[in-house]
């Protein structure tokens, strides 16, 4: 998941000292780039871009938006061609999870006559760095997007849990634009399992084995040249072991109502969040970013204008729609075919995917 990391200074140099040379030749340009704003990026980008009250503790957030193991593995695994288009469509679905926490998580509470309020908020500036590496030097495709605490022309700071409340449904949605994004290269294909995995083709599951990603708490972080981080993975290679290559689904015209059900599982009521979650999730070859909102407007137009702390709760039966699927089959993804959906009685066969 997106992880939050609060800043509480203004100073960039951790993020513009890192100049992240396992990317280069990979990544076009230097590891810093501009979602919104302009200008040159050092140690002081923050001080010229962010807002803040003097008073402030927490000045901003550091998104950490990361790519799937089986997805980074291709930085050690793909041509470099590849590579490149890869850093390109990382970069474009983080965007997309950026847009929708501007759009959906960006409020600021506020009391009028008595009455709690949440009022819409917009970044000033965002800005991200685009890393290849953890820290023991395993394929680890990464953003750390730098956002104010303060939103334009707000005088108070947003609201952090609301923020942090829709973290899953902004992973979800970058995973989904992610997947979608090399699916339509047709190079390789991309999917997510009913067992939560995003799977990409010709990454075995002993790739994942053989960098897991969840050994480097506390260690020191190495930098590397893309020399030899090269050589580092093909030293990694040789110890790599064939485990298992799961078969990606035959059937992605229809979401696949297993894995956008499961989402729900355990769950008392389900807000609009968490059906944007399932539905991006559930889209297992995936689904840009914008969508999935509009899929989720379609099947739930009451809950079209929610955002922030305060979305409205609907059952869990309701959210799954069981009764109308048994009915009518899966829930076509592609937003003109929403309405025959529908306007279904009865479908000839019950479409499932594996």
């Amino acid at each position: 998941m997106i992880r939050i990391l609060p800043r509480r200074s203004l100073d960039a140099s951790y993020y513009v000292g890192d100049t992240s040379m396992e990317l280069d030749g990979v990544r076009s340009g230097p590891p810093g780039y501009w979602i919104r704003g302009s200008g040159p990026l050092d140690s002081s980008v923050l001080q010229r871009t962010w807002r803040s009250s003097q008073r402030a503790k927490i000045v901003g957030y550091d998104l950490v938006v990361a790519a799937p193991r089986t997805v980074s593995a291709l930085l050690a695994l793909g041509e470099v061609e590849e590579q490149r288009q890869l850093v390109v469509d990382h970069r474009a679905s983080v965007a997309a999870a950026v847009h929708y926490l501007e759009d959906r998580a960006l409020v600021v509470s506020t009391t009028m006559a008595g009455e709690s309020l949440e009022q819409r908020g917009r970044w000033t500036s965002i800005v991200a760095f685009t890393h290849g590496v953890n820290r023991i030097g395993e394929p680890h495709l990464h953003d750390h997007v730098l956002v104010g605490a303060l939103p334009h022309l707000r005088a108070r700071a947003l609201n952090r849990q609301a923020l942090s409340a829709h973290l899953l449904a902004a992973d979800a949605i970058y995973r989904s634009e992610f997947r979608f994004r090399i699916n339509q290269h047709g190079v390789r294909r991309a999917w997510r399992t009913l067992g939560g995995i995003d799977m990409v083709q010709g990454v075995d599951e002993g790739h994942r084995a053989l960098w897991p990603g969840d050994r480097t708490w506390g260690i020191q972080k190495e930098s590397w040249s893309r020399a030899g981080i090269v050589n580092k993975w093909k030293s990694d290679l040789l110890r790599f072991e064939k485990i298992h290559m799961p078969e990606p689904p035959t059937r992605t015209a229809s979401i696949n109502e297993q894995i956008f059900g499961a989402h729900f599982e355990g769950a008392i009521s389900v807000a609009r969040r968490d059906v944007v979650a399932a539905t991006a999730n559930g889209a297992s070859s995936g689904l840009p970013g914008e969508r999935v909102q509009t899929f989720v407007d379609t099947h739930y137009p009451e809950l079209a204008t929610d955002r922030g702390l305060t979305e409205r709760r609907i059952g869990v039966g309701e959210a799954r729609q069981s009764a109308l699927v048994r009915e009518r089959g899966p829930r076509l993804l592609e937003i003109q075919d929403g309405g025959r959906w529908h306007q279904r009685e009865r479908p000839r066969s019950f479409e499932r995917s594996r």
